[in-house]
Parts: C-alpha cells; structure tokens; sequence
C-alpha cells in the first residue's frame, strides 16, 4: 500500500503529534513498511487454525481478585493533565 503525505499528516492529527521536515518523511516511510509487512501476515493461510488464546502451552495463573488499599481522590487527580470541580479536564475529542 502506498502511503502518502496527506495520509501521514491525517494520522498524526488523529494522534496529536507533529512532525517536521524530514521527520514526515521518516515516518511515512515506516509506516508504509509497517502497513507492507501487515499485509504479508494477511496472505499467510490461517484455514482451520483455532485461535490462540495465549502463546503459552500452560495456561495463565491469575491472582484472586481482593480488594485492597486504594488511592484517595486527592492523589488520584493530582497528577492528572488538568482538573476541574475534582474532575479531570482532558481536551474534548469529538
């Protein structure tokens, strides 16, 4: 797939970042490489595979679910990016 510029900078609108000069190049450049290696996963034949839940052949141990000592509001939202009325304030995405 060949990625161009306008697709770069769409994508890094979406995910808030900036890019500079050879920078967008740099980045555009990877993600094609990213979207051309995906691709080849897609042609691998997956017909009658199960899917794997884990790599692992024993299964995951999980650890019992038991409450335990919690943060209090104030140190919850002290190192929030914003707050409000005791809420987080975080830029609106819609």
């Amino acid at each position: 797939m060949r990625v161009d510029e306008k697709l770069i900078r769409h994508i890094a609108n979406l995910a808030k970042l900036r890019f500079e000069g050879e920078e967008l190049e740099k980045f555009r450049v990877q993600f094609e490489q990213i979207i051309n290696f995906v691709e080849k996963v897609n042609e691998l034949p997956t017909d009658g595979l199960e899917p794997m839940v884990s790599p692992l052949e024993e299964p995951v141990k999980l650890r019992d679910d038991e409450p335990g000592k919690t943060l209090d509001h104030k140190d919850a939202v002290r190192n929030g990016p914003g707050v409000r009325e005791g809420l987080f304030s975080v830029p609106r995405v819609i």
